[in-house]
């Protein structure tokens, strides 16, 4: 199975469309409690024509301390103490919605029913009440030109983390609530490190244990976790056995086997018993080391008679002196003999030699133990036997 790269996670901030919601209902509840007040507060007369309302709405406002508005034929008026309690309410209302309510909760009534929270830009974390209050007094910008608060709608579309002035000056950023203390990196805004999620279930390999090491042994752990069954194993080089010491010479002429390497070593067959050699002339230490040549005997001369003429019979032939058998060459000294080749069982597939034992080891991870070979069971058995 091939590991996939995790896609980076969403901008968190990639909101606006809500964002423009949030302001559309805050500004809505602001506008319903406005009206509702100043219908109980301001009266109502019909003056009979448009005219004759603008005429006396323009004497009012001129010389008492009431405010007149003319609505076709009707006046409505309210007195300029009401408009102080009117602004007044206002005030309370956007403190209590815009900085107090979102430095404990993090939203405003608008950002709760669309989803949205005001958090640190760094730690993620909702942010505190001057946050809130500098954010809020920055609308003075973002409102311009104060009909419509489109210098907040630009700058929240183009800037880096979807930001209007009140935000880049409190250092925060309005983000969906489940990204709520889960900080993430906004390029160009904070300085937070981009985590790599993990893996989704079953891309990552599971984490291999090695071994224990067994006990006494010679050789490290295995440096490499152990091939999934139906895979082939990686070739090991098991280091090379000690060299023996060759065995004496034997007799060609009864023939030597070689040592087998185990686990079936096979004995060489016992040698008969060498025939023993005469004994060597002495050599005298001033004498050459060469063997003295053999004293040959006069030929018999014949005898000669001037009556009889007759020759002797010859001598008889010396016995055979019995030859010592020419030395045997040195045999060669046997060639290390290659790792063992035990019967394949599962999940025993790489022997180490270990010199403490004198033997190969290896770890059987089905059976969660270090192994040995057993030169006189011809079998691999735990250490522990």
């Amino acid at each position: 199975m091939i590991a996939q790269t995790p896609l980076p996670p969403s901008d968190p901030t990639a909101i606006v469309g809500r964002r423009v919601l949030d302001y559309l209902i805050d500004f809505a509840i602001l506008a319903a409690l406005l009206v509702v007040l100043f219908a109980n507060m301001a009266s109502s007369t019909n003056q009979g024509s448009a005219f004759a309302a603008e005429i006396t709405c323009d004497a009012i406002n001129n010389d008492s301390d009431f405010v007149c508005i003319a609505a076709d034929t009707d006046v409505i008026l309210i007195s300029e103490g009401d408009i102080g309690v009117l602004a007044l309410i206002a005030l309370i209302y956007g403190f209590v919605t815009h900085m107090l309510l979102p430095a404990i909760t993090g939203f405003s009534p608008g950002k709760a029913l669309v989803g949205l929270r005001i958090v640190n830009q760094e730690t993620f974390e909702r942010a505190g009440l001057g946050a809130n209050i500098i954010r809020w007094l920055m609308w003075v910008v973002d409102s311009a030109p104060w009909c419509f608060p489109l210098v907040g709608l630009i700058t929240g579309l183009s800037s880096n983390g979807h930001r209007r002035v009140g935000d880049m000056v409190a250092k925060t950023l309005v983000i969906d609530k489940k990204w709520v203390g889960q900080p993430v990196a906004v390029a160009g805004v904070n300085s937070v490190t981009a985590a790599t999620p993990p893996p989704p279930p079953g891309v990552a390999a599971p984490p291999f244990n090695a071994p224990p090491a067994p006990p006494g042994s010679t050789i490290g752990l295995p440096a490499s976790p152990p091939v999934a069954p139906g895979y082939p194993a990686a070739p090991a080089t098991p280091p090379a056995p000690p060299v023996q010491p060759p065995p004496p010479p034997v007799d060609p002429g009864f023939g030597a086997v070689p040592p087998i390497a185990p686990p079936a070593p096979i004995a060489p067959p016992a040698a008969p018993p060498e025939p023993t050699p005469p004994p060597e002339p002495s050599i005298l230490p001033n004498e050459p080391d060469t063997m003295p040549e053999p004293v040959t005997e006069p030929e018999p001369q014949a005898i000669v008679d001037e009556t009889i003429a007759f020759t002797p019979d010859p001598p008889a032939p010396a016995p055979a002196q019995p030859t010592t058998p020419p030395p045997a060459p040195p045999a060669p000294a046997p060639t290390p003999a290659p790792a063992p080749e035990p019967a394949s069982q599962p999940g025993v597939d790489a022997p180490q030699w270990d010199a403490a034992r004198d033997t190969y080891i290896q770890w059987d991870p089905e059976l969660a133990e270090w192994m040995e070979w057993n030169e006189a069971a011809g079998a691999w058995i735990p250490i522990s036997q």
